[in-house]
């Protein structure tokens, strides 16, 4: 509905999320080679990055040692902690400095010895022999300093997993960089597991609805069901759909990087807490002040609400109902259970706007967006086909905001720790 809103209504390409803002790359492409959870158990070694999915991703992490326990399936936890509350659940722990350079260190072994499965890379994959020579133009040595390991336990890794064809990868978002997951999307290609049974990555999200930012197209590239929106095809459809005569697609810059130059005058936000969130808050403070007029839609009274000229109080998703799509890409639908205590829900706000900027908005209910949006997921990329081996420079640590932007994350996530510590 927000994406509806800001193309066909306020006539806008300017529609993003602070979540992934400045590192969506990475993330964004794979989330589409993910596991199913359900095949772990077929696995006969799972490696944990960077992830104490024991309570970061409990339900994954059920999975995982369910396998473990019932399928003596192997587990070796790779972390960049001095102390993991995974330590004693593994049956083996590899300690790192940086998860980037340990994975770039791997491939490095793989592709200088020759060890890469030139059969899957010639079916499957792009850019291979460019590729390769970016990463063979570092040594192994500095590649293996930087990891903050030593290079016996690379090779062990990297033979490892590039012998065993059942071999899985999970690892958290929050916890590594955007380029780290392109370098492990390319250790996946080259070693021909993309794309099998119970083998390849999993990648675990921030929150809940991670995934759903992409599905629904909340990113100012992209549309609904994560298409391109250079896409004639989708922007015709959009427009059927949305009884839209011009539809705006794309900029060519970010909605981040036009807020830095003043060039938005007006920003809405809804249930994101750039400001509480932010790792720099004078800077984020300073953007959100380069806005003429600035609207919060949120849950709760958060720092990013307190610079608002107007608030609107969002109603809670058990009082809308809705939908979620998990790291799984599986849309979890659900029905309230309360009714909301606001004269209108987010929901009803959200029609309120529609009819106000001349869209059609003949909706009863959050299951009827669904099935709006669903109708306009149905055509098939054909992106999938081939893997572009995308090479890197640096980790990249950027991460401008914690907590997946949410106040509600970061408010449980605050009380957690402190529960701990007193």
């Amino acid at each position: 509905m927000i994406q509806k809103l800001a193309r066909a209504g306020v006539n806008t390409a300017n529609i993003d999320s602070f979540h992934y803002m400045g590192r969506k790359e990475g993330f964004f492409e794979n989330s589409h080679h993910n596991v199913p959870l359900d095949q772990l158990n077929n696995a006969r070694q799972i490696f944990i990055l960077d992830s104490e999915i024991n309570y970061e991703h409990a339900v994954p992490g059920f999975y995982a040692q369910n396998a473990r326990f019932r399928n003596k399936v192997r587990m070796e936890l790779l972390t960049t902690k001095e102390q993991s509350s995974m330590d004693h659940k593994v049956d083996q722990v590899t300690r790192i400095r940086s998860s980037y350079y340990f994975i770039k260190a791997a491939i490095h072994h793989i592709l200088g010895k020759g060890l890469e499965n030139r059969v899957f890379i010639g079916d499957h994959c792009e850019g291979f022999e460019s590729y390769r020579d970016h990463v063979l133009s570092t040594g192994f040595d500095e590649l293996v300093s930087r990891a903050g390991t030593t290079a016996a336990e690379i090779v062990r890794f990297a033979e490892a997993f590039n012998r065993e064809a059942h071999a899985v990868i999970m690892y958290g978002e929050q916890n590594i960089s955007g380029n780290t997951c392109i370098e492990l999307r390319n250790l996946c290609a080259i070693t021909g597991k993309t794309g099998k049974s119970a083998s390849g990555i999993i990648a675990l999200k921030e929150k809940n609805n991670s995934q759903g930012l992409f599905d629904m197209g909340a990113v100012h590239n992209t549309l609904v069901g994560g298409l391109d929106a250079h896409d004639p095809e989708q922007a015709a459809l959009l427009k059927k759909a949305w009884g839209a005569t011009h539809l705006p697609l794309q900029n060519g810059h970010a909605p981040d990087e036009l807020l830095a130059l003043n060039k938005i005058k007006n920003t809405f936000i809804f249930g994101e807490d750039p400001l509480g969130c932010a790792e720099d808050k004078e800077a984020m403070k300073s953007l959100l002040k380069k806005t003429d007029f600035l609207l919060v839609q949120d849950m709760f009274m958060s720092e990013t609400a307190m610079q608002a000229d107007l608030i609107m109080p969002a109603s809670l998703p058990i009082e809308t109902g809705g939908s979620f799509s998990n790291t799984q890409k599986f849309i979890q639908q659900f029905s309230n259970g309360f009714e909301s205590p606001l004269e209108e829900s987010s929901f009803e706000q959200l029609k309120e706007l529609h009819l106000a900027f001349g869209l059609k908005a003949d909706y009863e209910s959050p299951a009827d967006v669904m099935l709006e949006a669903a109708a306009l997921m149905q055509k098939p990329t054909g992106n999938d086909r081939l893997c572009t081996l995308a090479p890197t420079t640096d980790e990249d640590k950027k991460k401008v905001f914690r907590h997946g932007c949410d106040y509600l994350l970061k408010r449980f996530n605050s009380e957690w720790e402190q529960a701990f510590t007193e």
